[in-house]
């Protein structure tokens, strides 16, 4: 299975929760959402958490020049995932 567009809606939902504003998406909404989905990857065990880290800098990696939103928000995910939080 190909994992890559999934992974690339969750970074593109967190993208977009980010920089809406307040007239699109009620902050207090957005956080929740992203803490939300934040709680479903706590689920992943280490060994998921480390490859997921290895599909997120692939995937920052192949998009850094032609979608450098994402791969920034890859970049930063799987940072987050490194320092368990």
């Amino acid at each position: 299975m190909n994992v890559d567009p999934v992974v690339v809606a969750v970074l593109a939902a967190f993208q977009m929760l980010d920089d809406a504003s307040e007239d699109q998406v009620d902050p207090r909404f957005a956080v929740r959402a992203q803490q939300a989905i934040g709680a479903y990857l706590d689920e992943l065990s280490s060994e998921d958490v480390a490859e997921f880290r290895r599909i997120l800098s692939r995937i920052a990696g192949e998009r850094a020049e032609t979608d450098p939103v994402i791969a920034r928000y890859a970049r930063m995910l799987a940072a987050g995932l490194a320092s368990g939080g």
